[in-house]
């Protein structure tokens, strides 16, 4: 991948559209990227990276970062990058979330997000997610990659030389795509744990099923049971099984001898019960016989009440069929009656009104007709106005000329003097700024030697930080270890309380059976434990009895509460490793900054040293940020030099200018002033203003008396034709009132003929048998609920004579007697039977239980033992031997193949001094390792930490490490092709001579077609590289050019 072409607008410092044309910079070979701090040069590459991947180039810039503070809010911010891959031309096309102006008004909307990919053959694709896709497949390599292999971004040169092996892992894993392997080795460690976990669980219900099996203490069974429970010999299982076996057979002959009494007894109870049954339903029949015959007396006595609803019932029919139609027909006849007479005095009333307006209407016809004169004399005068009006515009317009001439005059006198007091102020700016601008020569050269010192100091500042953070987790780590201790002692304490709560309610439940199956017991259905279909005496419970429910809950939070405590144990044990590999790192580190390795006294070490060096870095990023400021004050005068050497010859031209305007205006003013006075001399009016106001006035005066005219005769003829319509209608209506009421009259006469003949009285009186449906519907009912209680009553009198024609009534003492002592003793027997039957199935099912569980432990053992053997072996968990995991494992072999690429770089920048080495052997068995680097230094024939290399041997090594991993990336990328590389700063770093040796390998790397960019301070490289790009800041954004 090559870029050709990229613009930028509204992008970092840059406030408008810039461009950077890559293809002026060659094919091949070296350019520097040069400007002031904070001008906007790592910018470039930052566009680059946000073109191709939607991020910046390092980890510090997020993308609601990317808007220029310097844009005004009517430009877009976009980066666009054309570039060359294998060939062929391609575009991508970017913008950020930002706010932006709207479209209607001035309000600020949001722009969201977007990205396009333009294909060589045309082909364009849209929506971000799909942009990022195509690019990695494109280019064959992700963000992480090209961010190692492409774009080496500020800070990312020491971040892989000096981690450790964990830090470089995690850098490793993001570009080699490793993270399947370390999740491989975290699923099947937590495949073991939740073995370990099953395991103790098993071996922990072996015991406690064992202790709650039910047996009398002091016999022989339960004496050899109490033994073994005591010396918790889990795989003495055999042993066991044997004596509860023994239990259960002596238990189980003891419930056969104990059911054949149960049922004995149960016989005699139900033959005492039976015949109690019979006497008692006897005696019943009996006295409901008595009862029925006085409740047929009782109604007998409402049989005139009955007779009265009756013939009240008759009459309603009658009035309601025979009267009611005729009375309504009557009543619509007369409201009809009623609203056609109150119509007719309406329209009457009408009449009359419409005669009065007709009257006025045609007196203003008249007065109307009286105007015609007025009218034609108006339109004639109209007439002859509109033949002059154009004339009067002519004189308007010499009228407005001459006004335009003299407003133009009197502005441009204001200007010449305005333009030559700026002249005389711009050139005592001028002397005085060419003054300042010699004090300020020599500030670049200061910034420089400032800058290089910070470097040095935020490099040791970066290795005191990362050890003050890795002290900060070391010490969360130890607080949140004691945290996880005291909660587990706190989840055991409850597990204990609802493990032992369980038990006592399973026992309970387990005591109270017999009384659970009599609660359950019908008549004439066999009891499950004897058989009978009578239960004289069913067996109680005792008192509060927990359900099957309540002890299913009591024992889900017992096992929730025991897998809790198996969680927090395993969260306890991961924080103690983390704890431990803390506090190892902690003391590699303090070792390579020759700090003590007392824990204790460390952090105050760390404080003091980063406290100076802070102080240091203080007091340099002040002198900087003056010189800075001086600096920038210089560029300004600079460009203000120009400004205003341009803007003094420019006011010259402009006084000659005005000079010349002002003599020519006054000659044009005088000629119009003249043409003006003969104009007004000739016409009616002043000007055209007033002769068209007074046209359009009179225009409308005219069309509104002809409009009156029309509007008045108009109305007349209405009026008229309104008048003769109404009268029409008013004489039809009197006739069909006359005929209505003749009607009226006769349905009155046949509705009181009908009260007469059905034997109604009067009104009154046929009114009160107008019953509603409803109230006729009740008195039916009434009639028949009394003949059906009635048979019914007289039906069950003659049943239950019939049933006690050979009974006597009996006395129920005696049989009493007898079912109670017998309900007594069968009560006793089923109280007894149901303990014992208790007990022997919940030592059934425990005894089940455990064969079970016996089964199931000899079965998992060794299957965990071939897990726990892979389980150590992948994660690095070997006792006494290096902590190296299956993913640092795959690692160790591309860092071996990246080390070997690296040094064929090394060894030229030193001269053969230096090679990087991966460390063999662990310096400890307590933290991981496999991935730390040391320095084989071949002046002294000694290997060394790499951390203890200088600033310049850092920087050296580090840009060696990372051109040997864009070597191997490439490799394993599937043959990706890098023809571009960018590397930003570290240079400030190298003496003289490496400085050679690192422009010489940077060069022969460039061959083969590879352009290389470096950002860069560093003032002798500006005079070893040709070409560059320099950035240039202001106050009003940065701008840029390429040399």
């Amino acid at each position: 991948m090559k870029p050709l072409h990229l613009t930028m607008s509204a992008f970092g410092p840059y406030s408008d559209k810039v461009e950077v044309d890559f293809s002026l910079l060659g094919n091949e070979g070296l350019y520097l990227v040069t400007g002031d701090t904070g001008a906007g040069k790592t910018t470039i590459f930052d566009a680059i990276t946000y073109a191709l991947y939607g991020t910046a180039s390092g980890d510090n810039r997020s993308n609601n970062m990317l808007r220029s503070d310097f844009a005004s809010i009517d430009i877009p911010t976009y980066v666009n990058l054309k570039f060359d891959c294998r060939g062929e031309l391609y575009e991508v096309k970017r913008n950020p979330e930002y706010m932006r102006k709207s479209k209607r008004g001035d309000k600020e909307v949001r722009e969201p997000a977007n990205a396009s990919l333009i294909y060589p053959d045309g082909k364009v694709v849209t929506n971000v997610k799909e942009v990022n896709s195509e690019i990695e497949e494109l280019l064959g390599i992700n963000r992480e990659q090209f961010t190692q292999t492409v774009m080496i971004a500020q800070g990312d040169f020491l971040k892989l030389l000096i981690s450790g092996t964990k830090e470089r892992g995690e850098i490793l894993q993001k570009i080699f795509n490793t993270k399947d392997f370390k999740d491989f080795q975290k699923e099947i460690k937590s495949i073991v744990l939740e073995m370990e976990k099953e395991l103790s669980d098993d071996r922990k219900n072996i015991l406690r099923l064992a202790g709650e099996i039910e047996v009398e203490q002091d016999s022989e069974e339960g004496k050899r049971l109490l033994s073994w429970s005591e010396e918790q010999n889990v795989s003495n299982s055999v042993e066991l099984l044997k004596i509860l076996e023994t239990i259960l057979k002596f238990q189980e002959e003891k419930l056969n001898t104990k059911r054949e009494d149960l049922q004995r007894a149960t016989k005699e109870n139900s033959e005492i019960s039976a015949e109690k049954v019979k006497a008692e339903n006897g005696n019943e029949s009996i006295n409901r016989l008595k009862n029925k015959k006085n409740q047929l007396e009782e109604h007998k006595d409402k049989a005139e009440e009955q007779d009265e609803i009756k013939k009240r019932l008759e009459l309603s029919k009658l009035a309601i069929k025979k009267v009611q139609p005729l009375e309504r027909e009557w009543e619509q006849m007369d409201f009809k009656l009623g609203e056609e007479e109150k119509i007719a005095k309406e329209q009457q009333e009408t009449l009359l009104k419409l005669r009065k307006e007709l009257e006025e209407a045609e007196v203003q016809f008249k007065i109307q007709g009286e105007k015609t004169k007025e009218r034609e004399n108006l339109a004639y005068e109209l007439k002859e106005l509109e033949k002059n009006l154009p004339e009067y515009e002519v004189l308007q317009n010499k009228m407005d000329l001459k006004a335009e001439y003299e407003e133009k005059l009197k502005k441009t006198k204001y200007d010449f003097e305005g333009i030559l007091n700026e002249k005389e102020n711009s050139q005592k700016e001028l002397d005085s700024l060419l003054e300042e601008l010699k004090i300020l020569k020599d500030k670049p050269l200061e910034l420089e030697r400032l800058n290089q010192k910070l470097g040095e100091v935020e490099t040791t500042l970066m290795k005191l930080e990362r050890t003050w953070e890795l002290y900060n987790k070391w010490e969360v780590s130890k607080d949140r270890l004691k945290v996880k201790q005291l909660e587990y002692e706190e989840v055991e304490e409850k597990y204990e309380s609802a493990f032992k709560q369980y038990n006592e309610l399973q026992k309970l439940f387990l005591r109270e059976q017999a009384g659970l199956l009599a609660k359950n017991l019908k008549e004439d259905e066999e009891c499950p434990v004897c058989g009978s279909k009578i239960h004289p005496k069913p067996a109680k419970l005792s008192g509060d009895v927990p359900s099957e429910e309540e002890i299913r809950e009591v024992k889900e939070k017992s096992e929730e509460l025991n897998r809790k405590v198996s969680e927090i144990s395993e969260m306890c044990s991961a924080e103690k490793a983390r704890e431990e590999s803390f506090r190892n790192s902690l003391l590699e580190e303090a070792e390579v900054l020759s700090l003590t390795e007392e824990l204790d006294y460390l952090k105050d070490e760390l404080k003091k040293l980063k406290a100076a060096k802070n102080i240091l870095k203080v007091e340099l990023s002040e002198k900087i940020k003056a010189v800075k400021n001086e600096i920038e004050r210089k560029t300004e005068l600079e460009t203000l030099e120009t400004k205003i050497r341009e803007e003094v010859a420019k006011h010259s031209k402009k006084s000659e200018e005005l000079s010349a305007l002002i003599k020519t205006l006054e000659i044009e003013i005088s000629g119009s002033s003249s043409e003006i006075e003969v104009m007004k001399k000739q016409l009616k009016f002043e000007n055209f203003n007033v002769a068209e106001s007074y046209y359009y006035e009179s225009k409308e005066r005219l069309a509104e008396m002809e409009s009156d005219y029309n509007s008045s005769k108009e109305k007349a003829e209405s009026l008229r034709g309104k008048v003769s319509s109404n009268e029409a209608v008013l004489k039809e209506r009197s006739l069909n009132l006359k005929s209505l009421k003749e009607e009226v009259e006769a349905l009155k006469k046949s509705f009181e003929k009908a009260l007469k003949d059905e034997g109604f009285k009067n009104e009154i009186i046929y009114k009160q048998y107008l019953f509603t449906d409803e109230e006729l519907t009740e008195m039916e009912e009434i009639l028949n609920e009394y003949k059906s209680k009635k048979d019914m009553l007289e039906n069950e009198i003659q049943q239950l004579e019939r049933d006690t024609a050979n009974f006597e009534f009996m006395n129920l003492d005696i049989l009493d007697e007898r079912l109670k002592s017998s309900e007594e003793k069968v009560g006793s027997l089923n109280e007894e039977y149901a303990n014992l039957m208790s007990k022997v199935n919940s030592n059934k099912n425990h005894i089940e239980n455990l064969k079970a569980l016996i089964e199931k432990i000899g079965e998992r053992e060794g299957e965990y033992s071939d897990y726990k053997i892979l389980s150590d072996t992948a994660n690095g968990e070997i006792v006494g031997k290096e902590k190296i995991s299956f993913e640092t494992y795959l690692q160790m072999a591309y860092f071996n193949q990246i080390i070997q690429a690296a040094n064929q770089r090394l060894r030229k920048m030193t001269n053969e001094r230096y090679q990087l080495k991966r460390r063999e052997e662990s310096t400890n068995l307590r933290s991981q390792s496999g991935l730390e680097l040391d320095v084989l230094d071949n002046y002294t024939g000694k290997t060394r930490d790499v951390r203890s290399l200088s600033g310049g041997e850092s920087f050296k090594a580090s840009l060696s490490l990372a051109f040997g991993l864009s070597d191997i990336v490439q490799q394993h990328a599937g043959g990706v092709q890098i023809d571009t590389m960018f590397i930003d700063e570290g240079f400030g770093s190298l003496d003289i001579n490496s400085l050679d040796m690192a422009i010489t390998t940077l060069q022969n790397l460039s061959g083969n077609n590879r352009l290389i960019g470096i950002i860069s301070h560093v003032e002798e490289l500006k005079e070893r590289i040709d070409r560059q790009i320099v950035v240039k800041q202001s106050n009003n954004g940065s701008t840029l050019n390429i040399i």
